[in-house]
């Protein structure tokens, strides 16, 4: 019988933390509103380095300027892929030009018919001249609402599109969009924040009285503990780039 997979989120990750931290013997001085600080401020902290990705796609009608309104959670555009669709020249008379303009190489033979080279380079250049006049190449624009913050995305061709939107998106509260990759980075972050937090509650007492004595607080070492392992943490993130993992469309 296989054994059951860990559970990792939220919750357990915060039963973990709180053990660590030494509260099943010692209250800790950190309530549920500092909890939801320190997670929010771990994905904070990780989406500037590691941000979740979406790809949002559609296709264009034949031709004009077309608006597309991306989702309200997207928070930025990372990149806009457009492909042009087969054009009805492709398969007309046109088809050399068509193909030259494309980029794609056109090999000539030797038969029945004979074709100036000269003049189609001549026509190449004229045409593409024409073409950036006109701005009649595939284009993309990005419009931010100030207000909405809404992205909507504005694309012009002369024939149909279709476009790929790499976008950048929240990861979720819960944690379950956190990749298996990065979830030790997490639980650290995490701990060090929850550190911050109780260090600077303790901090505020040298001593407390306890049984006619006095015992000492370690809200300071806590808190330098905290700023070095961040400091670690923050080296590491930073030489793993998100663009350094692979990509999947």
């Amino acid at each position: 019988m296989a054994s059951e997979i860990p559970s990792w989120g939220r919750e357990q990750l915060q039963e973990d933390l709180a053990a660590q931290l030494g509260g099943e013997s010692v209250p800790l001085e950190i309530d549920q509103g500092g909890w939801d600080a320190v997670f929010r401020r771990t994905l904070e902290m990780y989406s500037r380095y590691k941000p979740a990705l979406r790809h949002e796609v559609f296709k264009t009608g034949e031709g004009g300027v077309t608006t597309y309104v991306c989702q309200p959670d997207v928070m930025g555009i990372r990149d806009v892929q457009i492909t042009p669709g087969i054009q009805p020249g492709l398969s007309s008379g046109l088809a050399i030009e068509s193909m030259m303009l494309s980029g794609v190489p056109v090999y000539y033979g030797v038969g029945d018919t004979f074709i100036d080279i000269q003049y189609l380079d001549l026509r190449r250049r004229w045409i593409k001249a024409v073409s950036r006049e006109l701005a009649s190449d595939p284009d993309w624009a990005l419009v931010v609402d100030p207000e909405t913050l809404q992205h909507t995305i504005y694309t012009y061709s002369t024939g149909q599109l279709f476009v790929d939107v790499e976008a950048y998106v929240p990861h979720k509260e819960d944690l379950s969009s956190i990749p298996n990759y990065s979830r030790k980075w997490i639980s650290d972050w995490a701990r060090t924040e929850a550190m911050l937090i109780i260090g600077n509650a303790r901090a505020k007492f040298d001593k407390i009285p306890v049984a006619g004595t006095f015992m000492s607080m370690n809200g300071s070492q806590l808190i330098r503990d905290a700023k070095e392992e961040q400091a670690k943490l923050l080296e590491w993130i930073q030489s793993s780039r998100a663009d350094l993992f692979p990509r999947w469309a």
